[in-house]
């Protein structure tokens, strides 16, 4: 079995709005699921990394600077610790 070591992280925009911010290691798969979030002129915007953990502070930071309607995560005042240092 092969191992993944490509991390994407994505955002999601629709109306010049981010609406989703997200990682995976499978894009296409991802991008599938989100579907629904999703009108017909939404944006896809992903960039790939090879380290998971910059994936990761790269998503909690886009989603606390942009604050996407489909985001839950990160988003609430008490989930803010996350992002300091």
């Amino acid at each position: 079995m092969k191992e993944n070591r490509s991390y994407f992280l994505y955002l999601i925009f629709d109306s010049e709005t981010c609406v989703y911010v997200g990682e995976t290691s499978n894009i296409f798969w991802r991008v599938v699921k989100h579907k629904d979030k999703c009108s017909d002129g939404a944006a896809i915007y992903l960039q790939e990394y090879q380290d998971k953990e910059e994936v990761l502070k790269l998503e909690k930071h886009y989603i606390r600077i942009l604050k996407p309607k489909f985001n839950s995560r990160y988003c609430q005042p008490h989930q803010l610790e996350l992002f300091e240092a």
